[in-house]
């Protein structure tokens, strides 16, 4: 798992999508929150918001029952490397390099698709790519249709899921991350006159006053996440973000702020688990060894 998040914070911004894949049976989602949390932290800038874990689901057949497991998918969907990460080497860096230059320089099975996922993916530039798909209707060559109208659909989908993802970080309580998403969209859409009024309106949101007071309330909980640093979380960063989320219990910032309290004073369940049991264990062998105590004692003492 570090190896993990070290890599996402050096290669997201190359278009690198880490999905962490839970398969330990861990049942309580409050126990992947706070090992996370106390565990992983230090690895974003403050936080591991970039990294996507998956609970109780099986992405791909491992094939395996230990850990650690991993796979590398390609841009296109192709399975490129799956097993022990321990033992890629430069097998990992060679297939990431590859795909990173995919994604700048776009691929399929025309220079038109190339050129549209190359501009949708590399640049970010959505208005771009939807120019490049009117330009080429009815000027890619029969073998390559079928790949030119996936790339095409790709377009909708990835415009679709960057408004999605705004949402999604609102109502998360990530309100500095989702802000910066909505400007982000709105210069990638620019030339777009349709997607260019939709999301003016998603921009615009965050002027309002309700929104103020989330923006404000996000930048004190990253700077007590921040204070963190590469560290675990202390009892005075657990008081802060409580007192945080008492405080605004309405706001989702408030939410989450109790959410990560719970999180620092989280405890491993297997070590708890563990200690209970060493600790019943040697108060029955203390029981035992009074009771031998007092077998040797002479009688009538």
């Amino acid at each position: 798992m570090p190896h993990a998040f070290k890599l996402d914070k050096e290669h997201f911004k190359d278009g690198l999508v880490v999905i962490l894949d839970e398969s330990q049976a861990t049942k309580d989602h409050a126990d992947l929150v706070g090992f996370v949390t106390q565990n992983f932290i230090k690895y974003g800038e403050y936080s591991t918001s970039n990294v996507f874990i998956t609970q109780g689901e099986t992405p791909f057949p491992s094939g395996s029952n230990g850990i650690p497991h991993a796979a590398v998918i390609g841009v296109d969907g192709k399975l490129l490397l799956i097993g022990s990460p321990s033992g890629w080497g430069k097998k990992l860096d060679e297939a990431l390099a590859e795909e990173f230059k995919k994604i700048k320089g776009g691929w399929g099975k025309s220079p038109e698709a190339k050129k549209i996922r190359s501009l949708m993916y590399g640049k970010n530039s959505l208005a771009e790519a939807a120019a490049a798909v009117a330009a080429a209707e009815g000027k890619v060559k029969d073998d390559a249709k079928d790949d030119f109208a996936e790339a095409k659909a790709e377009l909708d989908t990835r415009y679709s899921a960057q408004k999605n993802a705004i949402t999604v970080l609102r109502e998360q309580g990530r309100l500095g991350e989702a802000k910066k998403a909505a400007e982000n969209l709105q210069k990638s859409v620019k030339g777009k006159a349709d997607w260019e009024a939709e999301v003016a309106t998603i921009v615009g949101d965050f002027a309002k006053a309700d929104l103020e007071k989330e923006l404000a309330l996000d930048k004190t909980l990253v700077g007590i996440l921040k204070s963190i640093g590469d560290k675990r979380p202390t009892d005075d960063h657990t008081k802060h973000l409580k007192d945080l989320g008492k405080k605004n219990e309405a706001t989702k910032v408030g939410a989450r702020a109790t959410e990560l309290a719970a999180a620092c004073e989280w405890k491993d369940p297997v070590i708890k688990d563990s200690k209970d049991k060493d600790d019943k264990d040697k108060s029955k062998d203390d029981k035992a060894k009074d009771k031998d105590k007092d077998k040797d004692k002479p009688k009538g003492q």
